[in-house]
């Protein structure tokens, strides 16, 4: 057996070594040659792992597909069937006179001021985000040190506050958290360097291809201009369930309406969520093993990667967010019951944790699986065994449970969002005539709403990192050799860090 100081040497000799290139016949990706083995530094688990192969154009798990574009020609059907003549209605009966002279003409220009600091906003918001996407590039070690610190400060700070205060039970939580965070941020502190490495790689994949980014605004439109109809298919349903009282309470038929229409709403969130993940996951898995086709603002990856997710993966994306989204409704579901009842009051609670703790396993188990959809275009079920045995296979439990990306990026959210809120302020202070329709509260509101906007966008591609994050991870974990050859400066980076972090269990 090697010892420590042994495997970092040979991992040195061979990392100064050009790589040897050979050229598949099939595919025409650029493949490593093998190591020969008598240079392989052996895995202390001696246990071997495959690599995942790219499937035959199929639609696999079409089923689900069908039973996804289905059901929204159905809710489509019932919302203006049923829905829309009840609104129609409605407006049709209210006074047009209601809103006069002045007080009109103060909602208008309400509306336009509320409209320009929306804009403002949001260009402001995709500016300050992708400051942000190549301030991780360059200082990503910070950042994470840095959200490591932001957990721990703010843990003090209100131990601090409360304590002012005489509250000693909020003291008293606060100084837990506090010291839960010196020892959380003690234990893992070792795992910076990798975890800063992995972040530097993913964010470099996304810059390179920053037209991926625009996928996910794309279908938040998308999903926004279908809550309307959505929301049209509620009401639809309540006015043909309810009596003519409009009494529903105690009508079977309202209450499934209602939970298959919150299922709706939720499969379709998780269908969505999901396509992006997949997408970026394609992108990210091109841009590792066949750079060429994965190096510009819109490359050829991106439309590949999107156009698979939406025909040949469909299937495989709303069969996966149908089981979650199942769960989120019956949780929702319970939640409710639980709130308007006061018997069985504990059973009902046992059984939402149950719920969300089943819930969360699951979307842990998606987050993992559409990595390997998306790379090499498996079916859901096999997706998840093939990512969860790779995992097994090379002992990597540890890592793939690591949250300091996460935190991350979280932090980065919050700090496009306060810098979106500050534009939002200066904004409302620089133009101050057009907000007097707010008031003395002009600045605030204007602070307020430019930080929901900055936290809602920045999150968006932070969203898009996190998936190209895992990517890295998965990538990293069954083919490094791929990144040696076409990326080597963020190979030699992260099999150096990963020298640090784990030095018992290194296999490059």
């Amino acid at each position: 057996m090697m010892d420590t100081s042994d495997k970092a040497q040979l991992t040195e000799e061979l990392l100064s070594q050009p790589p040897v290139v050979v050229i598949d016949e099939e595919t025409q990706f650029q493949t490593p040659a093998p190591v020969p083995q008598s240079q392989v530094i052996p895995d202390s688990s001696n246990q071997s792992w495959e690599k995942g192969e790219v499937q035959p154009p199929a639609c696999r798990d079409w089923p689900f597909a069908l039973a996804f574009v289905g059901h929204l020609v159905g809710v489509a059907v019932v919302a203006f069937k049923y829905g829309y003549p009840v609104v129609a209605s409605s407006f049709a009966n209210d006074d047009p006179a209601v809103l006069q002279g002045e007080k009109e003409e103060d909602v208008k220009n309400g509306f336009h001021e509320l409209l320009f600091l929306i804009v403002v906003s949001g260009l402001s918001a995709l500016i300050i985000t992708g400051a942000s996407l190549s301030l991780m590039t360059k200082h990503a070690k910070t950042l994470v040190e840095a959200s490591l610190f932001y957990s721990i400060g703010i843990s003090f700070v209100l131990m601090v506050l409360f304590g002012l205060q005489q509250n000693l039970v909020g003291a008293l939580f606060s100084g837990v958290g506090l010291l839960l965070g010196l020892c959380y941020a003690r234990m893992v502190w070792r795992r910076i360097p990798f975890a800063a490495s992995n972040l530097n790689t993913a964010s470099t994949a996304i810059k390179q291809n920053y037209g991926v980014t625009f996928v996910p605004y794309l279908f938040g439109i998308l999903l926004f201009a279908w809550t309307p109809i959505w929301a049209l298919a509620i009401i639809g349903v309540l006015d043909v369930s309810c009596d003519e009282n409009g009494v529903c309470e105690g009508n079977e038929a309202s209450g499934l309406s209602a939970f298959l229409l919150s299922l709706s709403y939720f499969w379709t969130q998780q269908v969505v969520q999901n396509v992006i993940h997949v997408t970026v996951a394609g992108v990210v898995g091109t841009w590792w093993f066949d750079p060429q086709e994965s190096n510009s603002f819109c490359s050829r990856s991106i439309w590949d990667a999107l156009r698979r997710s939406l025909t040949t993966s469909f299937g495989s994306i709303c069969f996966g967010s149908l089981l979650v989204a199942i769960l989120q409704a019956l949780r929702e579901l319970v939640h409710n019951v639980r709130q308007s009842r006061d018997t069985n009051a504990i059973l009902l609670c046992i059984l939402e944790c149950l719920i969300n703790m089943i819930e969360r396993f699951l979307r842990y188990f998606n987050k993992w699986a559409y990595i390997y959809v998306g790379l090499y275009g498996y079916s859901y079920i096999e997706a998840g065994t093939k990512v969860t045995k790779l995992f097994l296979d090379r002992g990597w439990s540890t890592i793939i449970t690591d949250n300091l990306v996460s935190n991350t990026l979280g932090l980065m959210s919050l700090a496009s969002g306060l810098a979106t809120g500050c534009v939002g302020y200066i904004v409302s202070v620089v133009m101050n005539s057009w907000f007097h329709v707010f008031g003395d509260s002009a600045g605030f509101v204007s602070f307020l709403v430019a930080f929901i906007i900055g936290v809602v966008i920045s999150s968006i591609l932070m969203g898009v990192v996190d998936s190209s994050v895992n990517t890295v991870i998965v990538s990293f974990a069954e083919a490094p050799q791929y990144l040696q050859t076409n990326h080597p400066a963020h190979y030699t980076e992260m099999t150096e860090s990963w020298l640090k972090v784990y030095p018992d269990d290194c296999a490059f």
